[in-house]
């Protein structure tokens, strides 16, 4: 009955209802708040479209203890908001892996980080629509 979340490096990023990542609607994961040597890389569940509720080790978070199907749906505008608060800083901070995006991925971020396109909504993401 327990779940497993593996995917891709995910499985390597524990759950928080306070994340220090986000995953995009790009396909590649981002820093939302500093993270410091040492530090645990935390995502919200709630990012991955689990099918069925769960509740979660690191719960309650302002009233919330399950990660649930709709959390896209439900906190996509608070997670949009955090997700284009940290791409501002995406050019000014190195990115060593950005040898892994690829060059469609590449021009999206300079696209949205000169203001030319809008960062698309992590909604993009929700497969239950």
């Amino acid at each position: 009955g327990d779940y497993v979340f593996c995917w891709d490096l995910n499985r390597y990023i524990n759950h928080s209802f306070e994340p220090n990542s986000m995953l995009t609607s790009m396909n590649f994961e981002i820093a939302i708040k500093d993270i410091e040597i040492g530090d645990e890389i935390t995502n919200d569940y709630g990012t991955l479209n689990c099918p069925e509720p769960f509740e979660c080790a690191k719960g309650p978070y302002k009233g919330r203890l399950h990660v649930r199907p709709d959390d896209l749906i439900t906190f996509h505008q608070e997670w949009d908001a955090q997700l284009a608060g940290a791409m501002k800083f995406i050019k000014e901070v190195g990115q060593p892996l950005d040898v892994f995006l690829s060059p469609e991925q590449k021009q999206k971020i300079d696209d949205i980080s000169s203001g030319k396109i809008a960062m698309p909504s992590i909604l993009e993401n929700h497969w239950y629509r």
